[in-house]
């Protein structure tokens, strides 16, 4: 009798034993990985969230870190039908050589899973940058710093604030090898010198707007206001080009002298564009119906390299000159010629501070480019007196061997002043050749 009366409860025990594995099995969350390890120089992971139960689940991400951010943070898993998102990592935040965090993914029928995270850094203050800058330029109207950058074939803008210490990316569908913003901060435009292409880009939507052709490959371009954009081709020619962007026509203009140009700028006042080739420097007027080559004039030995102050009252070149210049004269508009007092044969790079009343040099010994003393940012007084040097820091890399560091000198390829005046701006490389994939991004305050 005591089997008999107990014998339906047993059964109805069991029932509700089998009816819980089953609910329960509906929904099974799995991860590809459970540990992630970031080492020197990987900034991107992807996990992928499979549902072994029978039913489906969205899923949530939860973390407070601060190196961490991802993909996508929600989405829906059905059995056999995985969902994925990458974790990417904010180097430039990364000040220190080790860090542990955590991700934990939640799901909507009540499971949970976490990832360990461990990540291998440099103690540096700069930013580590793991792309080749192929060029670089700033918008001074909203304080950006704006790449282009090449990895693993692919093209891109990289577009970093400083006020706000972050990165917004633009992908690239060809290959580029210059850039060029506006000075209203509202597009750039990139280019091959091996390719007669040009990509006119919105920096308001961060997106690539058109991509057009030019008559000839073009080696330096200039975004000037109205969305015209000024092309000098790659190799030497009797004209200069111009891309309408509101059309998209393409226009070139006989200057009827012939033009070999190595830099261009534009003046601040957005009017004319000076330019150097060999030993000449150039001035073209572009606020007219045509643009018009005002002189060249080959009696300041320009060199290769050719830079304008923040207040366009000056033109430096590779070879040192100071040139002060009034640009409203008509002609020749040259009105005193200084040399910069420095050892260094050449300057590589110089910028202003208009608001420091400091000048910024980045020295070499090499006609060619960068050399062991570009190392370092000479301050200049705005009355050209040398005032202190700034050692760039170096490179941390790491010993595989016995985990030890070994420290090598970084060098300046580019050179920048924030809005503000407040900092100072490097995009330094390593001069190693065995780790010249080595970039940083180092900001050193005024």
């Amino acid at each position: 009798m005591k089997m008999i009366k107990y014998l339906p409860v047993a059964g109805f025990l069991l029932l509700i034993q089998l009816s819980g594995c089953k609910k329960n099995n509906e929904h099974n969350i799995f991860l590809s990985q459970s540990k992630v390890t970031f080492d020197y120089n990987d900034n991107q992971v992807t996990i992928k969230i499979s549902n072994t139960g029978s039913g489906e689940f969205t899923w949530n991400i939860q973390s407070s870190s601060e190196y961490l951010k991802f993909s996508k943070t929600t989405g829906l898993c059905a059995r056999n039908e995985p969902d994925n998102f990458d974790i990417l990592l904010s180097r430039e935040k990364i000040h220190s050589d080790s860090i542990s965090t955590s991700v934990t993914i939640t799901t909507s029928s009540g499971e949970s899973a976490s990832i360990s995270v461990f990540i291998h850094g440099y103690p540096e203050s700069k930013i580590r940058y793991n792309s080749t800058v192929l060029d670089a330029d700033y918008d001074y109207a909203n304080n950006r710093l704006i790449l282009l950058g090449n990895s693993s074939g692919k093209y891109f803008l990289d577009i970093y604030d400083i006020g706000q210490g972050s990165f917004d990316q633009i992908l690239i569908n060809n290959y580029m090898s210059y850039l060029s913003v506006s000075q209203d901060g509202t597009y750039a435009i990139v280019g091959s010198n091996s390719g007669n292409y040009i990509s006119y880009i919105d920096l308001i939507q961060n997106k690539i707007v058109n991509t057009y052709s030019t008559e000839s490959y073009i080696g330096n371009s200039i975004a000037s206001s109205g969305k015209l954009v000024y092309c000098f081709s790659e190799y030497s020619d009797y004209g200069i080009g111009r891309l309408d962007l509101n059309t998209g026509s393409y226009a070139t203009f006989d200057l009827g002298s012939y033009l070999s140009i190595d830099a261009a700028e534009l003046h601040p006042s957005g009017s004319f564009i000076y330019a150097c080739g060999y030993s000449t420097l150039y001035k073209f007027a572009i606020n007219a119906s045509e643009p018009q080559l005002v002189y060249s004039n080959s009696n300041y030995n320009m060199g290769s390299g050719l830079w304008i102050s923040r207040d366009g009252s000056k033109i430096f070149n590779a070879n040192k000159k100071i040139l002060s210049i009034n640009p409203q004269l008509t002609g020749d508009d040259i009105t005193q010629v200084a040399t910069l007092n420095m050892w260094q044969n050449y300057i590589y790079l110089i910028r202003q501070n208009p608001v420091r009343n400091e000048y910024y040099v980045v020295p070499t010994t090499s006609s060619s480019g960068t050399d062991n003393n570009s190392n370092q940012i000479l301050v200049f007084s705005n009355t050209f007196e040398q005032t202190s040097t700034i050692q760039l820091e170096k490179f941390f890399t790491s010993e595989y061997y016995d985990g030890s560091y070994r420290l090598i000198d970084a060098i300046a390829k580019y050179l920048f002043v924030s809005t503000d005046g407040s900092k100072i701006i490097v995009i330094s490389r390593s001069n190693d050749s065995n780790y010249s994939y080595y970039w940083g991004i180092q900001i050193i305050d005024r």
